[in-house]
C-alpha cells in the first residue's frame, strides 16, 4: 500500500525499512499501515501536504465512526433487553397461572364438608 508523510524521508515497520519513492510515497505491506498511521502517515497525498492538522481530522473521523458503532451496539442491546423483558413478563404470567392452578387443586372442596 502507498502511504504518504509530509516530512519523512524514510520509514520502518516490523523491522523493515521503506524508502521514499520518487512520487513521495512509501510502498509498505498492508500489515504495516496501522503502525505507520500512528506516526502521521496517511493514504492520501493531499492529506500529507496538509500536515499536522490531518491528525485532528483523522481523529475526529475515527471518533465519529466509533460513535456510530456504539450507537449501533446500543440499538442491538436495547432490542435484546426488550425481548428479554417480554420473555420475563410471559414467565411471570405463567408462574401466576400455575400458582392459581395449584391453589385450586389444593383448596378444600366445600361440597365435601369438614369431618369431625
Amino acid at each position: 500500500m502507498k502511504l504518504f508523510h509530509r516530512d519523512a524521508t524514510g520509514c520502518s515497520a516490523g523491522g523493515k525499512s521503506f524508502p521514499k519513492g520518487e512520487d513521495g510515497s512509501f510502498e509498505v505491506p498492508a500489515e504495516a499501515v496501522a503502525e505507520l498511521q500512528a506516526h502521521g502517515f496517511v493514504t492520501d497525498p493531499r492529506l500529507a501536504a496538509a500536515g499536522p492538522d490531518v491528525k485532528l481530522v483523522e481523529d475526529a473521523s475515527k471518533s465519529a465512526l466509533e460513535a456510530e458503532h456504539a450507537k449501533a451496539e446500543l440499538v442491538v442491546v436495547s432490542a435484546e433487553r426488550d425481548a428479554l423483558q417480554v420473555a420475563h413478563d410471559a414467565l411471570l404470567d405463567q408462574v401466576a397461572e400455575l400458582q392459581a392452578q395449584l391453589e385450586a387443586a389444593t383448596a378444600p372442596d366445600p361440597k365435601k364438608g369438614s369431618k369431625k
